[in-house]
């Protein structure tokens, strides 16, 4: 099931700022940089996802970092979502 990606900044509900998701992914051992590129998507259970661009390429985080089951598919939706938004 594809989840539709929105980048942090054009979300319009009440999410973490950026300054609280950076420091909890460095909490967890993730290399991001301040101004990394977050985006945040919406489950049905009401659950918020974000996918934060680290060193390597993307982190996850819901209530902790994880590995998504899906991992390479979501960062192909991320991707292309970016490319839309550039274009």
């Amino acid at each position: 099931m594809k989840i539709k990606w929105n980048r942090l900044e054009d979300c319009d509900r009440g999410l973490k700022a950026r300054e609280a998701i950076v420091g909890l992914c460095r909490d967890g051992g993730a290399t991001v940089e301040d101004d990394a590129f977050i985006a945040a998507c919406f489950e049905p259970d009401g659950t918020t996802l974000y996918a934060i661009e680290d060193a390597n390429d993307y982190v996850f985080w819901d209530f902790g970092l994880f590995t998504p089951d899906r991992r390479d598919e979501l960062i192909a939706e991320i991707e292309a979502m970016r490319k839309q938004k550039e274009d």
